[in-house]
């Protein structure tokens, strides 16, 4: 299922995107994947996903995401933040590029729901 963001939100993490991207051509093909649900896992995606993340102030310091804040996008908030509480209580603490990168594997594995992302 696709879920649309909220235009403010949307549009605040379209800023994310081409504000951390070292690439900006490369920004719909990541969004593509990652809509279509894909497990992206390269060292330049890590660091674009942790800096997205948080500009948009959807993570702790330490990488950990904001479960309440990030269920609160999806229609369904309640099933949405047990998803996203079990993906925390798997996450491993190293430095906060790899705990994002966790939650988003995690997230990508486990959910029905998609975001509707797109430039």
């Amino acid at each position: 299922t696709s879920v649309k963001l909220p235009d403010d939100v949307h549009a605040s993490v379209m800023k994310a995107f081409d504000k951390c991207s070292t690439n900006k051509e490369q920004i719909p093909d990541i969004l593509r994947r990652m809509t279509a649900g894909e497990v992206i896992d390269d060292p330049d995606f890590r660091k674009l996903l942790h800096c997205v993340y948080l500009e948009t102030g959807f993570i702790k310091e330490d990488g950990r995401l904001l479960v309440e804040k990030a269920a609160a996008l999806f229609p369904d908030k309640e099933a949405m933040l047990k998803i996203l509480q079990e993906c925390d209580k798997q996450v491993v603490m190293s430095n906060p590029v790899d705990v994002v990168i966790q939650h988003f594997k995690c997230f990508q594995l486990t959910t029905p729901n998609r975001l509707a992302l797109s430039p």
